[in-house]
């Protein structure tokens, strides 16, 4: 209840931490230049990148390039959907 969670805060569960999976990525050829922004993006292994859209992903990093000023090669919404259908060709193997 409401009055649980704010008179006994250290009662409440905590969170659990999802290690990121970089070895599942690479496994998919995806280049180590594009983990951390993935992992960023929640998307820390297999089942959460084919459960992604390829197109607001590619959004959502290109965004992130360009804040943090970053040099990476182009990211294209044809490469990350190649990523998600490696992912789906595995999963019906």
């Amino acid at each position: 209840s409401i009055q649980d969670v704010l008179f006994f805060p250290q009662l409440r569960p905590e969170p659990a931490e999802v290690q990121p999976r970089g070895y599942e990525l690479r496994e998919l050829g995806i280049e180590n230049v594009w983990h951390p922004l993935l992992f960023r993006a929640g998307i820390v292994g297999r089942e959460e990148l084919a459960a992604a859209n390829s197109q607001s992903l590619q959004q959502q990093i290109r965004t992130w390039i360009k804040q943090l000023n970053l040099e990476t090669p182009t990211l294209s919404v044809a490469l990350v959907n190649e990523w998600i259908e490696r992912e789906a060709k595995r999963e019906n193997v």
